[in-house]
């Protein structure tokens, strides 16, 4: 029969507790190495498109100083550095928003102190035990 003043059930009981939160903090790490994987990969497309920009802005430049210049180009390089200027706006806005989701009042390592808090708390009541 359950006793509840049976201290080795509540030690049970709260060891278990301790696990789950250890549990979750592991999901919390696995996350956040996750998110900072993608974070990485958006920044690498980022400076890629930031080149492709610096790269048609020269050219345009190059062709603005010839006494003859290429219409093609003077004619699609701006579309093209108005959709590159999109793509970085873009890219910079999905980069803030892991950023957040990871260092942000709501975000995991808020999450994962927390959980540490918590685990610290039932570690110290069970040594009441």
């Amino acid at each position: 029969m359950f006793d509840p003043a049976d201290k080795r059930e509540k030690k049970r009981y709260y060891e278990k507790q301790a696990n789950l939160v250890v549990e979750r903090i592991w999901d919390l790490e696995f996350k956040k190495t996750t998110l900072k994987r993608d974070r990485e990969h958006l920044r690498r497309q980022h400076d890629r498109v930031m080149d492709n920009y610096r790269q048609a802005e020269a050219r345009i430049a190059v062709e603005k100083k010839k006494k003859e210049p290429d219409k093609t180009v003077l004619e699609n390089l701006p579309k093209l550095l108005d959709q590159h200027a999109q793509d970085i706006k873009q890219l910079q806005e999905y980069i803030q928003k892991i950023d957040s989701g990871i260092t942000g009042p709501e975000g995991l390592d808020a999450y994962m102190a927390a959980y540490q808090g918590r685990l610290k708390a039932l570690r110290e009541y069970m040594e009441s035990l």
